[in-house]
């Protein structure tokens, strides 16, 4: 039987749009090249059911990592602004945080997840840890 694996990827930037709805927008000239780039990477090829989410228009957040990554929870669209929070959330809250910028994504496989795009950085015990290519977890 074959494996199941997961790839998750952001959107492409969009040419935003405050006249109509944000799941509306279409893609900006950097988007356009962004996504173009991703369709000719290797594991692109892989593909055979993708899923496209709606856009989060009210505002939801989960970021428990949808049980797949161990005792890892997500952090989607991270940003610099992000660093503080996420750094006490991993000391107080005991909680293990991948946290995934606009330009990276990453590829969960077995026991190893591999970034591609810019850097992620890890929230461990209040540590923060930049990872450039992949990382192990049990």
């Amino acid at each position: 039987m074959q494996k199941t694996r997961l790839i998750f990827l952001r959107h492409a930037d969009t040419q935003k749009d405050p006249s109509v709805n944000a799941a509306e927008w279409g893609l900006s000239e950097k988007g356009k090249q962004q996504a173009e780039e991703v369709s000719q990477l290797p594991l692109m090829q892989a593909i055979n059911a993708p899923y496209v989410s709606e856009e989060n228009t009210i505002g939801l957040s989960y970021d428990e990592g949808l049980g797949l990554l161990a005792d890892f929870s997500l952090r989607c669209h991270f940003t610099d602004d992000d660093t503080l929070l996420l750094k006490e959330r991993s000391l107080n809250f005991n909680q293990s945080i991948i946290a995934i910028p606009e330009t990276s994504g990453i590829v969960v496989g077995e026991k190893v997840v591999t970034v591609f795009g810019d850097p992620i950085t890890l929230f461990v015990n209040g540590k923060m840890t930049e990872v450039q290519k992949s990382f192990n977890y049990e």
